[in-house]
């Protein structure tokens, strides 16, 4: 099953989302910003996003597949937002 995060972070907490292929939300809480409470909320979902990751590792370097990842999460969750639309598989993972 393919997932897909989402991170909307504000300056003293941030939201993360979790949706399956089918659009269905699997994972969505607001929670202070802490990496630890960070990580232990996205380590069910950890191996489809390392997917992601590797992919952009294996071609550049872990900073660029690092910023590649975040700017991915960053851009479906603004868009979803701003155009109240339900989230696109092809658009985030082209």
């Amino acid at each position: 099953m393919r997932l897909y995060a989402g991170i909307d972070l504000h300056s003293s907490n941030n939201y993360i989302g979790i949706m399956d292929q089918d659009y269905k939300r699997l994972f969505g809480r607001r929670q202070p910003n802490d990496l630890n409470r960070v990580l232990k909320v996205l380590e069910p979902f950890k191996a489809e996003l390392e997917r992601f990751y590797q992919q952009k590792m294996a071609k550049r370097n872990g900073a660029v597949a690092t910023k590649a990842l975040a700017n991915k999460l960053a851009r479906a969750s603004y868009f979803i937002m701003r155009d109240q639309v339900p989230f696109d598989e092809d658009m985030l993972f082209r």
